[in-house]
């Protein structure tokens, strides 16, 4: 590993925070000629998936930039053997395993070459350790495909802000219109829950048309509880079509939804322009 990055590591885990910005400046400049070998990404990555995954780090979303950058110019998901991810599975299984235990093997996982079924790390999602919930979510940044989509959109909601963020980083590798074919599915299942997931991270994105058109589908007479969540999202999406929606809903054959539409129509919070945006893929 050259020298630059030796010392650039050093920087990075400096008590000085200023210190620590600058390094990160530094690898965000950085062009693949200066990243001439795989060590010295191995090393750099590894760093900073571990800074992202610390607690409260004030630096996450620079961090996220910069390494969803560097993942262009190399990958870190060749470095796991086949016989290290054998353990990790095994760890995985057993329920003799302990929280520490589980993470490291889960963030091990997410540098294997290739994972082919990843219904053995589905369950971490909803584990009850965000620290957890992040490195699975690694897994599915680098391991995904379209259909674990649904599982990922859940966590739009989380408590957590650091899962919040990582499970937007996810969604981001996808694009937007991946998303909204996914949330759309979702309002179109016959299962509550789905529409009600789906209405919860509809509620966290930014302010736009077709957000609103699929809330406002979620209105429509059906299923009370999923009315009443649709209502409730429309909160933070402060438009003339959600103020017509919501004035058209006062006079629902429902009571209660009258009483929600008239309640949220005057606690309209300012649009979303600072709500999670998901990027648009550009085909090339």
């Amino acid at each position: 590993m050259s020298l630059f990055f030796s010392e650039l590591a050093s920087e990075l885990q400096s008590n000085d925070q200023e210190i620590v910005k600058f390094a990160l400046i530094k690898l965000g400049r950085i062009t693949p000629s200066m990243m001439a070998d795989k060590e010295s990404y191995q090393f750099v990555s590894r760093l900073l998936r571990d800074m992202v995954l610390s607690r409260n780090h004030q630096f996450t979303d620079l961090i996220i930039r910069i390494r969803d950058r560097l993942d262009k110019i190399f990958s870190l998901i060749e470095f796991l053997d086949l016989e290290s991810h054998t353990k990790c599975i095994k760890v995985l299984n057993s329920e003799a395993s302990s929280e520490d235990q589980i993470l490291k093997a889960i963030i091990a996982s997410s540098e294997c070459e290739k994972l082919e079924d990843l219904e053995l790390y589905r369950p971490f999602l909803a584990n009850d350790n965000p620290m957890i919930r992040c490195a699975t979510l690694e897994v599915f940044h680098y391991h995904g495909q379209k259909e674990h989509l649904i599982y990922i959109v859940k966590l739009i909601d989380d408590k957590d802000i650091k899962v919040k963020k990582l499970a937007t980083r996810v969604l981001n590798r996808f694009g937007r219109m991946e998303l909204i074919y996914c949330l759309n599915n979702m309002i179109n299942s016959n299962e509550e829950e789905q529409k009600i997931s789906a209405i919860q991270c509809l509620a966290n994105l930014k302010t736009n048309l077709d957000i609103v058109n699929m809330l406002k589908k979620c209105s429509l007479p059906g299923s009370h509880k999923v009315r009443s969540e649709a209502i409730r999202a429309l909160k933070y999406h402060n438009c003339n079509e959600t103020i017509e929606l919501l004035q058209d809903l006062k006079n629902d054959m429902s009571i209660h939804i009258c009483e929600l539409a008239h309640e949220t129509l005057n606690k309209l919070e300012p649009s979303l322009t600072n709500g999670v945006q998901i990027k648009e893929l550009v085909e090339m």
